[in-house]
């Protein structure tokens, strides 16, 4: 673990702040309090929780080192840029050293042969004490330019419209010298909690409407539905199970691997289930009809948001045409509204099921930061990149159609 100090400003007047720079796990364990701490002041999102970020590494840190940087005042920490550095080779050839948040998307080879891309994390940014915003963001971009060597891109991903990292830290690091390319990608519909459930139905589009009180009065009482609340341990085990089977068996049946296709996910999920039940920050319901699960969703309850994360529900049963899956939804959004929730985030992507439900649209953003002028060695590592991409879509092609050759016959040897 490496440790300097530096002064946030050079005037007496701005605090002095240290930075830590933790690249081991057992200091990383051991930032939780202090992890915690700062998430519940700085109104950060659950991906930026402690849980989340350590389980993601253990998970998916595979051959990644640790570069969490640390900024304090006085003993208290007051700012977390939680990053790693990656290095990337392609063909073996070692090309560039990229500096990341922990979260982001990486790909992996499984030991049954199959190459993964993992992107589990829907938002990503740093963590900063509300209070001490201007000296953290100075001091962060100051550490970042006097150890620019070290690698030779900072390429963030997932970055919200809201984030310190797109509205404070970019800018710092454009005017120390970085040379900045931001890129707007997806889209990430999220909804106000309306007062009541009665109210908000009311307020839509009377197709909408009419679909939504169907889902309703399917779930209600005296209804087709049954709809539970997963509140004990061994429950929530057997409601997960039964997401990931009806998951995967939705998505495989389309010609998709779905997020299970491989265990590393499934682990990954239920470390994450474990430790959010313990907290009171997991939200989980199911959906049944006569005595069976049609449906169950997930998602996560953290700093007055709520997170839709993932569902799973049997579109193949006769009580499909009522929407379980969206008869869970509206649970989730009244669960909001009981708990007086500022809003419930649908996360990326633009279905249209969340285009019915809000009209408040979000985006996330990829920003990649160099150090400094581009050079021939620049452009070599530009095409490098491009072919990374290349082979990722490859990859993710070959399994698409492995997945096929095991639901409808096609010959296993095109996917060997």
């Amino acid at each position: 673990m490496n440790t300097a100090e530096r002064a946030a400003d050079r005037r007496s007047a701005i605090p002095v702040i240290s930075i830590q720079v933790v690249d081991a796990e057992r200091e990383f364990a051991a930032l939780c309090g202090d992890w915690e701490k700062l998430t519940g002041l700085s109104g950060a999102r659950v991906y930026q929780s402690f849980d989340w970020q350590w389980l993601w590494w253990r998970h998916f840190g595979d051959g990644l080192a640790l570069h969490i940087i640390v900024l304090r005042r006085d003993g208290e920490a007051i700012g977390l840029a939680p990053f790693y550095l990656a290095t990337e080779a392609l063909c073996g050839v070692r090309y560039r050293r990229c500096l990341r948040l922990l979260g982001s998307p990486v790909r992996v080879r499984e030991r049954s042969g199959v190459v993964m891309t993992y992107d589990p994390s829907d938002y990503l940014d740093i963590i900063v004490h509300p209070e001490y915003v201007s000296p953290v963001i100075q001091a962060l971009a100051e550490h970042l330019r006097d150890h620019a060597a070290s690698c030779d891109a900072i390429e963030l991903v997932n970055v919200p419209d809201e984030s310190m990292v797109l509205n404070a830290l970019v800018p710092a690091l454009q005017e120390g010298g970085f040379t900045v390319c931001r890129s707007r990608t997806d889209v990430c519909p999220r909804l106000r909690v309306p007062a009541s459930l009665d109210g908000y139905v009311r307020s839509l589009r009377p197709s909408v409407r009419r679909r939504l009180q169907q889902a309703r009065d399917a779930a209600g009482r005296g209804g087709l539905f049954t709809l539970e609340r997963v509140e004990d341990h061994e429950s929530t085990r057997e409601a997960m199970r039964v997401l990931v089977e009806l998951h995967q068996r939705r998505w495989n049946r389309s010609g998709y691997p779905g997020l299970f296709f491989e265990k590393r996910f499934e682990r990954f999920i239920e470390d994450l289930v474990d430790s959010f039940f313990g907290r009171d920050r997991l939200w989980l319901r199911v959906m049944r009809m006569n005595g069976s699960v049609i449906a169950v969703r997930m998602g996560f309850v953290f700093n007055n948001a709520l997170y839709d994360y993932l569902s799973g529900f049997d579109d193949e049963s006769p009580g499909s045409k009522r929407r379980p899956g969206i008869g869970l939804l509206l649970s989730m959004i009244e669960d909001g509204a009981r708990l007086k929730m500022d809003h419930v985030d649908f996360l990326r992507g633009d279905e249209e099921y969340k285009d019915e439900l809000t009209s408040e649209v979000a985006h996330n953003w990829t920003i990649t930061a160099c150090p400094r002028a581009e050079g021939p060695a620049d452009r070599v590592r530009a095409v490098m990149v491009f072919l990374e991409r290349v082979a990722t879509r490859w990859w993710r092609e070959r399994l698409i159609v492995r997945v096929h050759s095991q639901q409808y016959g096609v010959r296993s040897g095109i996917v060997r």
